[in-house]
């Protein structure tokens, strides 16, 4: 599992400025969401307007901050002669295509066409991409929203502690404290685990309903405190026990203790939210203790190989895939 996180992407993005500078862009243009992030960085990069594509297929007016001015003065977006258009990757083509298919003809400028992650090496349906970054891959912006989660597990236990405390009156503070928060929300999520009882199962499935996150499966380990550390073993044990039997491929824990502990008992990838890190094995040992990402991996590059080859990896990917 490939990882970027935003300060890789701000590294990514720095390491190609003096290239982006010579393309002698007048406006940047961010396909939103995730877009939107790179686009900005790049703008303020080059020191230029920046927009994203619905306004500018309006043709909107531009303003900028009143602490610098920018390198092009432009009044409305169509003033750009050369504008750049900007994903944060580029997977299958369709969001960049969508995007660019979106612009009227009757803007007249250039389009350049900028990914700045890319699953596959040389590839012909963008002008531009910044780094290669192999499937099976997840951002930090994108990490609670992306399509694995259907295929994942999330430990839920600071969730639960909150609720808990708000069960006994005393969550009704003016602190904000930050293990209360939660990513979680409006989302779909194979099997969600917490370390509490069966008792506490209608509270959670209250909280979860209240927010939108629907699930295959609510696990409670029901791992009695003993000392702090022994019950952090413990339940890393049982998370993991429960991720490696199944056929998941992701497991989520804010524990950096457990994180660890989940990983190294199930050999699959676990992502620790709180220290920003996935732990995860070799590309052989992974075909071993997760042969279906590895399989996932393998069916997304096949498409540039030759036919005798797509087709031994058909026939392994619907063996290891069932």
């Amino acid at each position: 599992m490939n990882f970027k996180t935003y300060s890789e992407l701000s590294n990514d993005i720095r390491k190609h400025i003096g290239s982006l500078h010579a393309l002698d862009i007048d406006l940047v243009v961010g396909i939103p969401r995730s877009g939107m992030i790179p686009a900005y960085m790049i703008a303020l990069g080059l020191n230029l307007h920046c927009t994203d594509i619905d306004h500018f297929v309006r043709g909107g007016q531009l303003k900028s901050g009143v602490t610098r001015k920018v390198s092009r003065s432009l009044e409305t977006v169509w003033d750009a002669k050369k504008i750049l258009l900007v994903d944060d990757s580029i997977f299958s083509g369709k969001s960049m295509k969508l995007a660019r298919n979106s612009i009227p003809a009757s803007f007249t400028g250039e389009i350049v066409e900028l990914a700045i992650y890319s699953s596959i090496r040389g590839r012909n349906d963008i002008d531009l991409y910044l780094e290669y970054v192999s499937h099976p891959r997840i951002f930090e912006w994108n990490v609670f929203h992306h399509p694995i989660l259907s295929r994942s597990c999330i430990s839920i236990d600071r969730e639960v502690a909150s609720i808990l405390r708000e069960g006994e009156g005393h969550g009704k503070t003016d602190v904000v404290k930050s293990n209360d928060f939660s990513p979680l929300s409006a989302t779909y999520v194979h099997s969600l685990v917490s370390v509490e009882g069966e008792e506490n199962r209608s509270d959670i499935e209250a909280w979860l309903a209240e927010r939108g996150i629907s699930y295959e499966n609510l696990v409670f380990l029901d791992v009695r405190p003993g000392s702090a550390s022994s019950s952090r073993f413990e339940a890393a044990i049982e998370k993991a026990f429960y991720y490696k039997t199944s056929k998941l491929e992701f497991f989520i824990e804010p524990d950096d203790n457990q994180a660890l502990g989940i990983f190294k008992e199930s050999g699959k990838p676990v992502y620790c939210s709180s220290s920003n890190i996935i732990y995860h094995a070799s590309a052989m040992r992974g075909l071993y203790t997760n042969p279906a990402s590895v399989m996932t991996r393998l069916k997304h590059q096949s498409q540039f190989f030759p036919v005798p080859i797509k087709n031994v990896l058909k026939f392994f990917y619907r063996k290891f895939s069932k």
